[in-house]
């Protein structure tokens, strides 16, 4: 019979507990195991880092295909990890809902800051059309307000991926303090 060693301090434990907690282990690990044969080989991620890395690109570009086709993975690896992991699924959908905030984040800082009124003005239109996206369920139609979005900034050749929060504030901010410290 052997016993089972419980932490660095802790007594080793034997007799029938010690079984138990054994069978018990090797029990996890069966289910384990078993879980991981019925997803088949060619839809497992390799590592897990491609996945992180198809997150990381559906984050910023907010397309399933082109994320998938830059980070190497297949659209039906895609569709196998969306399936049997609910943790990827849900993963999935907040880089989704996180990629549109961004383009929204940006609409709106074009609205404020842009030295273009006209420009202003048309941000302020779109972003004033969010309810048009709004489907008779009452969702948000987040692929057609996504492109709405992305059509527009990429009307003033900018881009989400280069894009950083806050940038045209710092940039307005340095003009500022650059003609305040000349008028001295």
């Amino acid at each position: 019979m052997r016993g089972v060693h419980s932490g660095a301090n802790q007594p080793t434990i034997k007799g029938p507990l010690a079984e138990l907690l054994q069978a018990a282990r090797e029990k996890r690990e069966r289910a384990a195991s078993e879980r991981a044969q019925r997803i088949p080989a060619r839809t497992r991620a390799p590592r897990t880092t491609s996945r992180t890395y198809f997150l990381s690109e559906l984050e910023i570009c907010g397309d399933a295909r082109t994320a998938a086709r830059t980070s190497g993975c297949s659209m039906d690896e895609i569709r196998a990890w969306r399936r049997s992991d609910p943790m990827f699924e849900r993963d999935y959908v907040l880089a989704l809902a996180s990629h549109l905030k961004a383009l929204k984040r940006m609409v709106q800082e074009i609205a404020e800051l842009h030295q273009s009124a006209q420009v202003r003005q048309a941000a302020q239109q779109l972003l004033a059309t969010e309810s048009r996206h709004i489907g008779p369920d009452g969702r948000l139609d987040a692929r057609s307000w996504r492109d709405s979005l992305a059509s527009f900034a990429h009307s003033l050749g900018m881009d989400l991926a280069w894009w950083e929060p806050g940038e045209q504030r710092r940039e307005l901010a340095g003009v500022a303090q650059a003609g305040e410290g000349s008028a001295a």
